[in-house]
């Protein structure tokens, strides 16, 4: 269908303008619509391939120009563009013509169909105003003749029963000449009478006959002045369509024949462009086979360092497992030290009460030192001969309860600190758990990123065209290189953060522990 079109509207932008405008005269209305609708598709065909060669244009443009022939092809580009663009602007002109000469086709047409309009509607009214006076005259014809008749019946009764009773009288009284002159006379008046009726009735006829008939005339003047502007209207309006298609299809073929000039010279350089690009398309794909063999190449690589990755993760589970397990063992070790200090505290505690009880004894009966004495023996606390006096006892035994409560003291700081230790291990065990979990969802999520980053490479790189293959493929290489350096840049980070945040949190814990267990153990010295 529009290889049709097209060649229809080729054959009449071949011919001259003379002939065409010959052609235009000859052909009727519905045709002309018709050679308008075909001009309209041969143009929006043009408009197609215009399209069609400004995105081959566009395509040029976007390949890479490796060879010396970059500059012959850009001049050509320019060249092309520069002629692309005046096509454009003459398009435009064009269509802008054509909407002004429709606008004004519909308006005309829109004025003229509102004037035919009025013109049937003035020549129903006329039309109307006339029936209605024919009806009306009809009308008082018939009432007129209908009255005629009735008093031309009313007389000819009158006449009848006149004669029968002269008939009557002529029979009765044939000797009353004078009567019978009377009524002679009588009937020669009313004779008179019914005769200037009828008369009079005729004229009245003839008066509305021909009043009827000026009305028709004057109808039929008033219904032929109108058809005449009808047809007056008509006939300009048909003018000015025939004018204005005639222009609107010379404009048509002027522009198809500049648009086939351009057309031809355009796939001239078309063909000179694709011929070009064919040899460069050629030098292009064995650079892309290349590349995608180096690509290959990356591609094991970075696998195998994504494989190593995960062992390298997997080795830092396992030894952050281990840590975390050492660290239990020495949190349990440590509680169980702080039981047994506990303990111990308890007992010398008990000890303690005992020996103030013991003291408070003493000094209320003498008798018992001998008791106490053993008793010191027995703690170790005191070694004094039981021989002495009951002053140095006494004094003794103060200064060692002073002693024993400033370590009762002493023991229970350390018994709180040593909970507070606890505590403070505890957290800090928690909270590096959190942020090994947390930098774990990290590193497999980046290891996520990169297969995806793989998968998605090899999908552009079945997709993409030939003339972009080079720069994505040297942009995914680049992007994908710059990925494993962080991933394992960040590997190594957190393994350093973690393996000295634990050292740390070790080393700190066991000098803590080895502190509090000098001073418990120098403490009861």
């Amino acid at each position: 269908m529009e290889d049709s079109v097209g060649g229809e509207s080729e054959s009449v932008a071949q011919s001259p303008a003379g002939a065409v405008k010959s052609k235009l005269d000859t052909l009727s209305k519905d045709d002309l619509i018709k050679f308008a609708k075909k001009q309209i598709a041969g143009m929006q065909k043009m408009k197609s391939r215009c399209a069609d060669l400004e995105k081959e244009i566009e395509v040029l443009k976007q390949q890479p120009k490796s060879n010396s022939s970059g500059s012959d092809d850009s001049t050509l580009l320019k060249e092309l563009t520069e002629r692309m663009d005046a096509l454009l602007l003459d398009k435009a002109e064009l269509q802008q013509s054509l909407v002004l000469s429709r606008k004004d086709l519909e308006n005309n047409k829109q004025k003229s169909k509102e004037e035919l309009a009025m013109l049937h509607q003035e020549l129903d009214n006329v039309k109307e105003d006339n029936q209605s006076k024919i009806k009306t005259l009809e009308s008082s014809i018939e009432k007129s003749s209908s009255k005629h008749q009735e008093e031309i019946a009313f007389f000819q009764k009158l006449l009848k029963e006149r004669e029968e009773i002269d008939k009557q009288r002529e029979s009765e009284r044939e000797g009353e000449c004078l009567a019978e002159q009377k009524a002679k006379d009588k009937l020669a008046a009313l004779q008179q009478e019914l005769d200037q009726v009828v008369q009079n009735h005729h004229c009245k006829i003839e008066m509305l006959e021909n009043s009827i008939k000026e009305l028709n005339s004057k109808h039929h003047e008033e219904v032929a002045f109108f058809q005449n502007l009808v047809k007056e209207k008509e006939e300009i309006h048909q003018q000015r369509e025939s004018e204005r298609e005639r222009e609107h299809a010379a404009e048509l073929a002027s522009a198809k024949e500049i648009t086939e000039t351009l057309r031809r010279s355009l796939e001239a350089q078309l063909g000179t462009l694709r011929t070009q690009l064919e040899a460069t398309q050629e030098q292009k794909t064995q650079e892309i086979v290349e590349l995608q063999e180096e690509h290959q190449k990356n591609l094991t690589e970075a696998q195998q360092e994504v494989e190593n990755l995960k062992e390298e993760l997997a080795q830092m589970n396992m030894q952050h497992e281990e840590e975390m397990r050492a660290l239990e063992e020495d949190c349990e070790v440590e509680r169980e030290r702080l039981m047994s200090i506990q303990d111990q505290l308890t007992e010398q505690l008990a000890l303690k009460d005992s020996y103030l009880q013991d003291v408070k004894e003493e000094d209320e009966d003498p008798a018992l030192g001998s008791g106490i004495a053993k008793m010191l023996e027995l703690s170790g606390l005191s070694q004094v001969d039981s021989s002495n006096c009951d002053g140095e006892d006494t004094g003794r035994s103060r200064a060692a309860l002073e002693e024993l409560q400033a370590q009762n003291t002493m023991l229970k700081d350390e018994l709180t600190l040593l909970s507070n230790v606890k505590d403070e291990l505890e957290a800090e065990l928690e909270r590096t758990k959190e942020e090994f979990q947390v930098e774990r969802e990290e590193l497999e999520f980046k290891i996520n990123e990169l297969h995806m980053a793989r998968e998605s490479l090899s999908n552009d790189r079945a997709t993409t065209t030939e003339s972009e293959g080079q720069g994505e493929v040297q942009q995914h290489s680049e992007t994908h290189k710059d990925q494993e350096d962080k991933l394992q840049n960040e590997c190594c980070e957190p393994r350093l953060l973690l393996g000295d945040g634990h050292h740390l949190t070790l080393e700190e814990a066991g000098a803590r522990c080895e502190e509090l267990t000098r001073e418990r153990d120098l403490g009861p010295g």
